[in-house]
């Protein structure tokens, strides 16, 4: 069973419970409905349905929500909808966020008169969505702080507003290792254990073990074999914090170089004896134990699995490389877990590794993008610079001293990733004067 069938069996389980107990607030914010891809037709009928979040999942259809009609609170963040048509049924809303969503026509909203005579604590909010990444003025919008105040221009600019022509689509991020911005940074979000993890007793006994048995690998190991003593000894860091706030995705890759060195069985040509062979496998099973099933590890692990088949060109590889190389350069623009990332990649490019690079390097590109979008509708919309404000100074010099190599790592994801993530870039001035043409060449990815 695919991870979307599984959301889509949850979220049936949570309107059929939502029905029985009489609730009228229902969340798919959860991490076992975050696949879902599109809505059970049952939550139709939840007709006293009043507050209602989709936050996080995949559902691109919204279609269903027409017939909720008592709805006064939705919540729609982070989503792949793009038509949001339905919406103009539910004229009781008072709040609606349509942040970070697809909507490119905002039209639909007008209807919706109590989001400016009665709005709820936050009142309508669209930042970040399609239509004001592509319109400065929507964009302008979005960030008026009164609730009334912004929906009453929102809706009086609408009135005579065209969607703009010849705008592509934005690509979603990859799910795997999503990147976002830290106090000025760029950071990868950390792998934390599922909920369902937290609550299994023999990954946290896992947990408890493993540092104990590296340390007592490092020492075995000692200076004979001091690569495998190496592996250890940084392996253990990673496993100090609560279980809560593990990085299983960056413990699976260091987990993977001790595997290696398992297969190989010696180091310089000298195998290993046979206690620190028999620890060694111990580390690895317990390691495994602890990461196995995590949603991220097993993305990863199917993705090369996959990519064995299907070998990246060498001019992809090294595009990959020379970013991932100045992103461990970038000590001011890139976060301490990003940088320990690439490092990690580019020390061990096993397949898995290659898989993660390639995933983490996308949304480094995507965050820089998303971000010049929206900070230049800024920009355009008032007079003044503001690239500090919305994209971190030191992510701007980094972004300026290296747009050749963006460009490039760009282009492996093929030419229509490179020339959105170029067009977004072009519209700063700053950018502009540095961005070549894309070349012609087939696409690899999408």
């Amino acid at each position: 069973m695919s991870d979307a069938d599984k959301a889509y069996a949850a979220a049936e389980r949570r309107i059929e419970e939502a029905k029985r107990e009489g609730d009228d607030s229902l969340s798919f914010d959860q991490e076992e409905t975050h696949a879902l891809d599109h809505l059970p037709p049952s939550i139709a009928e939840l007709t006293e349905l009043r507050d209602l979040d989709l936050n996080n999942t995949q559902v691109s259809d919204i279609a269903p929500l027409a017939a909720l009609t008592r709805l006064t609170t939705l919540s729609l963040e982070n989503m792949q909808a793009s038509d949001i048509a339905p919406l103009a049924a539910l004229t009781r809303l008072i709040m609606l966020s349509l942040n970070n969503t697809q909507a490119r026509d905002l039209r639909p909203l007008r209807r919706l008169t109590r989001l400016v005579t009665d709005p709820g604590p936050i009142g309508l909010t669209f930042t970040n969505c399609t239509a004001a990444q592509q319109d400065p003025e929507i964009a302008r919008i979005a960030k008026i702080e009164d609730n009334k105040t912004r929906a009453r221009i929102l809706f009086d600019y609408l009135e005579d507003w065209q969607p703009p022509r010849n705008t592509g689509p934005t690509p979603a991020p990859d799910p795997l290792f999503p990147v976002a911005e830290q106090e000025g940074r760029l950071e990868v979000t950390a792998s934390c254990p599922t909920a369902e993890e937290q609550e299994d007793a023999l990954k946290r006994a896992m947990h408890r073990s493993l540092p104990a048995l590296l340390e007592r690998l490092a020492q075995m190991a000692g200076n004979q074999f001091p690569r495998l003593a190496d592996l250890a000894r940084h392996l253990v860091p990673m496993l100090q914090d609560e279980f809560e706030a593990l990085d299983m995705a960056m413990i699976h890759l260091a987990l993977n170089e001790l595997r290696a060195a398992e297969r190989a069985g010696a180091e310089e040509g000298m195998p290993f004896p046979g206690p620190l062979a028999a620890l060694l496998s111990s580390v690895c099973d317990a390691g495994g134990g602890l990461t196995v099933d995590h949603p991220t590890v097993t993305l990863l692990m199917e993705r090369a699995r996959k990519a064995r088949d299907n070998p990246d060109p060498e001019q992809d590889t090294a595009a990959q490389d020379a970013l991932s190389h100045q992103i461990i350069a970038g000590q001011q623009a890139m976060g301490d877990r990003l940088r320990a990332l690439e490092s990690a990649i580019v020390e061990n490019p096993s397949a898995q590794a290659r898989e993660a690079q390639k995933a983490v390097n996308r949304n480094v590109l995507w965050r820089i993008a998303v971000i010049s979008s929206s900070m230049t509708m800024v920009v355009d919309a008032v007079t003044g610079k503001v690239l500090g404000d919305l994209l971190g100074q030191p992510v701007v010099d980094f972004v300026l001293a290296n747009l050749p190599t963006l460009q490039n790592a760009a282009l492996t994801y093929g030419a229509p990733f490179a020339e959105w993530f170029l067009s977004a870039l072009s519209k700063v001035p700053e950018f502009a004067a540095l961005i070549v043409n894309v070349p012609d060449r087939p696409d690899r990815r999408q």
